[in-house]
């Protein structure tokens, strides 16, 4: 089942495109002068997309550089205004939407780079092209577009967004491109849930080898849970929990039970982790849908606690048992759809 957060989002960004030459009095002129940058409508949000997830890209927009006068040695060059580093990136910046990130991309041509050059807009002393080889009356074609990210999570909430950048050359007598973007979007997302707890301890308590009376057959279940902090959230939206257990011991292990692990004494014995009386499949640690995946339940919004109920035991795995510890480690990723 999908889910919904909703974020209204207005965006106000401009920019302002300019070339150094020598003469300030014959500077560049941009075709068109303005360009506007669409933003959807609405922008979906996967639950279980990672920090760093590029949620949008909107389409470019273009105009034509023309100088009369410039230099051989002008450089085209780029600065954005309130420059703060998203934490953790190097070239996507906060917004006022918490989990909302924002990097602006470029493309400049110029004679001694024809083809163009990609870089992100942010400072001139930090992406400069370099010298652009400019010879009188020459005209280039210049490219600018937006990307949003994920930065952190996104709650539900409606906001407006304004931001400005300013990409200029440095001349003061150079003419300005300049590039907005308005209108409204929704952030479409649902719950947003943790792990309360970093590592669950679980007892399989101390079991007699007269218990167990040939290959599968297994010691009492020990109940336990992983309990979820939730938050967030449209009203009325709902997200499905699905995990992967991982043998931490062995990773590639693809059975239903648990290898033991090195510090055990003990062997013949496996692991089962149980969810309603079912031995659950092992497989690689991964957030994607797998066959091996399996749904904890349905997350409504409003629920700040969500339980998974799960339960251990030992299973004999081989026809002889040397008694002794027998511990097992387990990782579980949980997805949200």
């Amino acid at each position: 089942m999908k889910f919904r957060i909703v974020s209204a989002v207005f965006f106000s960004i401009f920019f302002v495109l300019a070339m150094p030459v020598k003469n300030a009095d014959a500077g560049g002129w941009f075709i068109p002068e303005v360009s506007t940058v669409a933003i959807p409508v609405k922008i979906e949000v996967p639950n279980n997309a990672a920090i760093g997830t590029r949620l949008w890209k909107s389409a470019s927009v273009t105009s034509t550089l023309i100088d009369g006068a410039a230099s051989f040695t002008a450089q085209i060059a780029g600065r954005l205004n309130d420059r703060v580093l998203a934490p953790g990136f190097t070239d996507v910046y906060k917004t006022n939407i918490p989990g909302l990130g924002v990097k602006w991309m470029a493309i400049w041509k110029a004679r001694n780079f024809p083809g163009g050059r990609k870089m992100v807009v942010s400072h001139e002393s930090e992406h400069s092209p370099g010298q652009t080889g400019w010879v009188n009356n020459d005209q280039y074609v210049q490219e600018i577009w937006l990307e949003l990210y994920k930065i952190g999570p996104i709650q539900s909430s409606r906001v407006s967004l304004k931001s400005s950048v300013i990409v200029q050359f440095n001349c003061p007598g150079c003419k300005a491109w300049n590039i907005s973007t308005s209108g409204e979007t929704e952030l479409v997302a649902g719950p947003v849930c943790t792990a309360s707890s970093p590592t669950i301890p679980v007892s399989l308590r101390r079991v007699s080898i007269e218990h167990f009376s040939g290959v599968g057959s297994t010691s009492d279940a020990q109940t336990f849970n992983i309990t979820l902090s939730c938050s967030g959230g449209r009203p009325g939206s709902s997200v499905n929990a699905r995990v992967q257990l991982t043998d931490a011991s062995k990773p590639e292990n693809a059975s239903n039970h648990l290898t033991l692990s090195s510090d055990s004494t003990a062997s013949g014995l496996g692991i089962n982790i149980l969810k309603d009386g079912a031995a659950l499949v092992f497989g690689p640690d991964s957030a994607s849908s797998g066959a091996n995946q399996w749904s904890a339940g349905v997350i409504a919004q409003g629920v700040s606690t969500f339980q998974i109920p799960l339960s251990a035991r030992y299973v004999q795995i081989a026809p002889k048992i040397v008694s002794g510890k027998a511990n097992g480690r387990a990782t579980f990723t949980i997805s949200y759809q």
